[in-house]
């Protein structure tokens, strides 16, 4: 697992190659001049991390159920 398990590059974040410095001047410059960006970024991030949570929520709740049931 890693940050592209959470970030959908140009969704809710970028994904920028760990060893290319450039790229990520250049996406960090990027979001400091784009306030709406941010937002975008902002909104999908909060609605992913809900549906994830969501997910894992109810991946323990059939776990807990079946355990409960034997």
């Amino acid at each position: 697992t890693g940050p592209k398990d959470i970030i959908s590059n140009g969704k809710n974040g970028y994904l920028v190659p760990s060893d290319d410095v450039e790229q990520m001047i250049k996406k960090i410059l990027q979001l400091m001049d784009d306030v709406e960006l941010r937002t975008k970024f902002s909104y999908h991030s909060q609605d992913d991390i809900g549906n994830l949570y969501s997910q894992i929520g109810e991946k323990w709740e059939r776990l807990i159920a079946s355990i409960l049931q034997q």
